[in-house]
């Protein structure tokens, strides 16, 4: 069986999105502003379906269940050029620590809010900030 990358069928994705952000959200309210399916077509999505779902959750995360165009940086959705041969690690914890940090800055330092948007115990939260020198 056959199935083609999501470059070749570009006219899926808004459907595909709005399953996708369901399936993430919860049953939560989220919207997705005008323009936001349009511009998710306008990408060729190198890292097909799992790209496009990492790109979509991690916008509703960081936004508090509002997705805008200016949420989605597709120029950094590949993020390739971060990641360097053998270092895993670094990558995962640089990812952590700026999910972390736009958080805390998001709600303007209240851990507490900022642990419950991440899905983490607030002492977890608390923790990892001290790790990556944040609070």
């Amino acid at each position: 069986m056959h199935l083609p990358p999501l470059r070749e069928h570009l006219e899926d994705t808004p459907l595909l999105a709005k399953h996708l952000v369901k399936r993430f959200s919860k049953n939560n309210e989220i919207e997705l502003s005008d323009g936001v399916l349009e511009y998710l077509q306008t990408y060729h999505w190198p890292g097909n379906v799992r790209e496009f779902s990492h790109t979509l959750e991690q916008a509703y995360i960081l936004n508090r269940g509002k997705i805008s165009v200016e949420h989605l940086d597709l120029s950094k959705a590949a993020a390739p050029s971060r990641v360097e041969s053998g270092s895993f690690k670094s990558t995962i914890e640089q990812t952590e620590r700026e999910l972390l940090q736009r958080s805390f800055e998001m709600y303007r330092g209240n851990k507490t809010k900022a642990a419950r948007h991440l899905g983490m115990k607030p002492s977890t939260f608390r923790d990892k900030l001290r790790k990556y020198n944040l609070d």
